[in-house]
C-alpha cells in the first residue's frame, strides 16, 4: 500500500510552528542548512509521529531551509579551515608546554607516549625531514585523538588484567573470560572500571606499582573519561569527521582534550574529563612511575619507554628482516626488580598487512573456533591485523578450552560435546539461575497487594540477591513466574540491570541497557524500532519523572502494537544498587522515583547491602533510604 505524503501546504499551523522556531534558532546561531535539517530530523525522532506527517514536516523544513538567506553555507570556506587550524595549534602550544607532557613523552610506555606525541604533531602540523611543517588537518587530528584515548584505556586495562591474572586462579579465570570475547570500546571501558576495583580492593596482592596505577586511573578520572569517551565516539565522532564543519571538529577535539565540554549532534553541551587533565593527574599520581616497558629477543632487550623509543623502533631495519620471530613484551618494575609479562596481549608480532614486526596490542576475540581468531592493533602504523591461532600460538594457548558464552552453539549434537557441557555448567554456577524461594515469597505478596510500588531488598553479601533477580527475569530456565500477571508471551514483562556486572557506567549505561532489554522483552520487530520510546528524554532530563514517563511510554507502546495484553505490568529490577556509580555524577540514583510517583502497573525492585553495613556506601542512607525508609 502506498502511504500518502502530505505537502507543506496541507500541514496545520501547529505542525509548522516548531519548524519555524527551530529555523529561527538555527539562523541566529548561523547553523548550516545541513545542520538545521539534522536538528529537525532529531526532533521528529522524539515524539510519536506517523510516517506521513513526519515526511511532510521534514519536506516543509527543507523548503524553509532552501529559502533562508540567514543560514550559513554548507560549503566549507577557507577562512573556517584556517580558524580551525589556529584553534588546534593554540591548544597544542598550551598543552605541550605543561610538565606532564614531558613526563608522558619521555618516560611512559611507548605505546601510549607515541600516540600522545603523534596527536600533538597532527594538531601542530607534521614535521618534514626538511624541518618544515605541513598544515594541520582537523580530520586527521580528531582520528589521532581517538587513537590516543583508546590506547590509554586499552593498555592500562591490559596491564591491570595481566597483573590480576598473576595473583590467583580466580582472578586469572575472571580476566581470561573478560578478555576472550568480542570487545567494543564500551566493554573495554567497563573492564577498566572493574579491574581498577579489583586492583584497589583491600585484599589485593598486586605489586605496589600496579596498585598505584589503578589508584591513579580512578583518582585521575580515567575510568569516568573512558565511559564518556566511548559514548562520544559512538554518537558524535562515529558519524564521520568529514561530516562536521571544521570549526565544530576543532571544538570537538579541544573539548575532549582540554576543556571537557563537547557538543552532541543536537548542539547541546555534554561533559567529559578531558584527556589532558586525565594525563596530568595520572602523572601527578605517579601512574607508570618506575615501569620500564621492554621487548625481548632472547637475552637482548629493546627499550620501549617514551615516544622516542617508538620512533627508533619504527626506523630499525631489524624489524623488516625479522625471520618471523615474535618478541614478547614485559614490564619491569625498577624499584623492586620484579617483572610482569604482558604477552600474549602485548607482543612484537609480524603485521599481516605490512609484514614488518611491530608492537601489536590485543583488541578482541573474533572467533573462538579452531584455535581462535584474534584482532590486534598496531597503533604506531595504524594497522589492524587479524591472526589465527596457528599464527599466534601464544594467544591460542591462553584461550585454551575456554568457550565464551556468546559463542556456545546450542543446536544439534553440539550439546554432546564435553567442553560445551562444562561451559554451560560453569555458566549455571556463575549465574545461579534458580532464585531462592525465601526471597521470592515477600515480593510475590507485595505484587498481589499493590498495583504499583518499589520493593527494596536489603541483604548481606552472598545470600542470593543477584540470583533472586536473575530468577525473576529468566523464568524459562527454571523458576515459575513470580506472579500470574507475568505469565505467557503477552503477559507482564521483567527486565533487570546489574550495577556490578554491566560494563556501561552511570545513568546512560543503565538506561541504554534497559532500552536493549525492553526491546528484547517485548520482542519489538525491526519495522517498529522507530516507533518505540527513545531513551534520550530520560538522559537529557535525568529526573525520576522522566524515568517513570519513559517506562510508562514503553507499556503504552507495547499495548498499542499488541506486544502485550492491555494492563499487563512492567517490573524493572536494579540489582546491586550499592555498586552503582555514586552521586553527584551520572548515576542510576538520580532517577529513582518515590513509590507514589510510579504509574499503575509499574514496579521497581531494588537490591543492595543493608543500610549501615560496613561495606555499604553512604549514599544508601543519604540518597535511597530518604526515599523509601528502612524495609
Amino acid at each position: 500500500m502506498t502511504v500518502p505524503v502530505m505537502t507543506g501546504d496541507r500541514l496545520r499551523d501547529q505542525d509548522k510552528l516548531p519548524v519555524w522556531k527551530l529555523l529561527e534558532q538555527s539562523e541566529a546561531a548561523r547553523h548550516t542548512r545541513a545542520k538545521f535539517l539534522a536538528i529537525v530530523s532529531d526532533q521528529l525522532d522524539r515524539p510519536r509521529v506517523d510516517d506521513a506527517l513526519r515526511q511532510a514536516v521534514f519536506a516543509f523544513a527543507r523548503e524553509r531551509a532552501d529559502g533562508s538567506t540567514k543560514l550559513a553555507a554548507d560549503r566549507v570556506e577557507l577562512r573556517a579551515i584556517e580558524a580551525a587550524r589556529r584553534t588546534l595549534t593554540d591548544c597544542a602550544g598550551r598543552l605541550a608546554a605543561e610538565p606532564w607532557h614531558a613526563s608522558v613523552r619521555d618516560h611512559w610506555p611507548a605505546t601510549i607516549a607515541h600516540e600522545v606525541e603523534r596527536l600533538f604533531d597532527e594538531m601542530q602540523g607534521r614535521s618534514l625531514p626538511s624541518g618544515e611543517r605541513l598544515e594541520p588537518s582537523v580530520d586527521s587530528a580528531l582520528l589521532q585523538l581517538k587513537d590516543a584515548f583508546e590506547v590509554l584505556i586499552k593498555f592500562t586495562v591490559t596491564v591491570l588484567m595481566r597483573g590480576l591474572s598473576d595473583t590467583g586462579r580466580d582472578q586469572a579465570d575472571w580476566a581470561r573470560r573478560q578478555l576472550f570475547k568480542g570487545l567494543s570500546l564500551g566493554i573495554w571501558a567497563g573492564m577498566l572500571r572493574e579491574s581498577v576495583k579489583r586492583a584497589t580492593a583491600g585484599e589485593s596482592s598486586l605489586p605496589e606499582p600496579l596498585k598505584a596505577l589503578a589508584r591513579a586511573a580512578s583518582q585521575a578520572k580515567l575510568v569516568e573519561a573512558a565511559g564518556r569517551f566511548a559514548t562520544i565516539r559512538n554518537d558524535v565522532i562515529g558519524h564521520g569527521a568529514r561530516a562536521l564543519d571544521p570549526a565544530e571538529t576543532a571544538e570537538l577535539l579541544v573539548g575532549c582534550l582540554e576543556t571537557g565540554r563537547v557538543r552532541n549532534l543536537q548542539g547541546k553541551l555534554e561533559s567529559i574529563p578531558p584527556l589532558a587533565a586525565v594525563l596530568k593527574a595520572m602523572v601527578e599520581k605517579k601512574a607508570y612511575d618506575g615501569m620500564i616497558l621492554e621487548a625481548r629477543d632472547g637475552p637482548a632487550r629493546v627499550d620501549l619507554s617514551g615516544a622516542g623509543a617508538a620512533e627508533t623502533w619504527l626506523a630499525d631495519e631489524r624489524h623488516r628482516h625479522h625471520e618471523e620471530a615474535v618478541m614478547p613484551v614485559w614490564l619491569r618494575f625498577a624499584e623492586s626488580g620484579t617483572e610482569l609479562p604482558l604477552a600474549p596481549f602485548v607482543a612484537a608480532r609480524i603485521c599481516t598487512q605490512c609484514k614488518r614486526r611491530d608492537v601489536l596490542l590485543y583488541d578482541s576475540l573474533k572467533e573462538a573456533k579452531r584455535q581462535g581468531t584474534f584482532d590486534l592493533l598496531d597503533y604506531a602504523r595504524g594497522h589492524k591485523s587479524r591472526v589465527g591461532g596457528k599464527e599466534a600460538t601464544d594467544l591460542s594457548d591462553a584461550l585454551g578450552d575456554l568457550v565464551p558464552e556468546e559463542t556456545i552453539d546450542l543446536s544439534g549434537d553440539s550439546l554432546n560435546s564435553s567442553h560445551v557441557l562444562e561451559a554451560l555448567d560453569k555458566a549455571r554456577v556463575d549465574r545461579n539461575y534458580l532464585s531462592p524461594a525465601y526471597l521470592r515469597d515477600d515480593l510475590a505478596d507485595f505484587l498481589h497487594t499493590h498495583d504499583r510500588g518499589v520493593f527494596w531488598l536489603q541483604a548481606p553479601a552472598h545470600v542470593g540477591k543477584t540470583t533472586f533477580v536473575q530468577g525473576l527475569t529468566e523464568t524459562e530456565i527454571g523458576d515459575a513466574p513470580i506472579e500470574s500477571r507475568f505469565d505467557g508471551r503477552r503477559g507482564g514483562k521483567l527486565v533487570a540491570y546489574y550495577c556490578r556486572k554491566e560494563y556501561r557506567t552511570g545513568l546512560a549505561g543503565m538506561i541504554n541497557t534497559l532500552q536493549d532489554k525492553l526491546q528484547a522483552a517485548y520482542d519489538v520487530s525491526q519495522n517498529l524500532r522507530n516507533e518505540q520510546p527513545q531513551p534520550r528524554p530520560v538522559l537529557a532530563a535525568g529526573t525520576p519523572e522522566a524515568f517513570v514517563n519513559w517506562l510508562s511510554d514503553w507499556r503504552s507502546f507495547a499495548e498499542r502494537f499488541g506486544l502485550t495484553s492491555p494492563g499487563a505490568p512492567l517490573l524493572v529490577a536494579i540489582d546491586g544498587l550499592d555498586e552503582a556509580d555514586p552521586p553527584p555524577g551520572s548515576t542510576p540514583l538520580q532517577v529513582l522515583p518515590r513509590p507514589a510517583d510510579l504509574k499503575e502497573g509499574i514496579y521497581l525492585v531494588l537490591t543492595s547491602r543493608p543500610v549501615g553495613d560496613a561495606d555499604a556506601p553512604g549514599f544508601l542512607t543519604t540518597d535511597v533510604e530518604t526515599l523509601y525508609g528502612r524495609p
